[in-house]
């Protein structure tokens, strides 16, 4: 799966996202509102592993992506949309990004062209910091709770 905007390009991501990847996902004030801890080279592997087995499950119930800027070709972060189940009609965004990426309106931009996309009607449950919640409002997400 790849979808692109203006200024991005999500896609699938590849063995050779890693050093990217981690990164941003081991530096604590990014993640420090995640359910993880920043993550060890491990962790980063076991991320990857999971986002490839995700994308060739049959059927798809959750779609991480790499989330690209066009201008430099940097994978600046990923977002990641999942269902609770291959028969349910809710379930989670989620996104972790580089500190070079946040205040610019990536995230916003990812989740739009993502939702854009979606065949299904999905029901989302706003929680977390203000950011994420000021995030679902800017692409008019229905809310059940923030």
């Amino acid at each position: 799966m790849s979808l692109e905007t203006e200024r991005l390009v999500l896609r699938e991501f590849t063995g050779d996202d890693f050093a990217a990847v981690y990164e941003h996902r081991s530096d604590p004030e990014v993640v420090r509102y995640m359910v993880w801890e920043p993550n060890s080279d491990s962790d980063t592997l076991a991320f990857l592993d999971r986002a490839r087995t995700q994308a060739a499950a049959d059927p798809r119930v959750a779609y991480t992506l790499g989330v690209i800027e066009k201008d430099s070709g940097q994978l600046v972060g990923g977002i990641d949309l999942g269902r609770n189940g291959p028969d349910s009609h809710q379930g989670a965004l989620g996104y972790c990004f580089a500190k070079s990426a946040w205040g610019r309106g990536i995230a916003t931009e990812s989740a739009r062209r993502y939702f854009a996309s979606a065949s299904r009607n999905w029901t989302f449950t706003g929680s977390g910091p203000a950011a994420t919640r000021r995030t679902l409002v800017l692409f008019e997400c229905s809310r059940n709770s923030v």
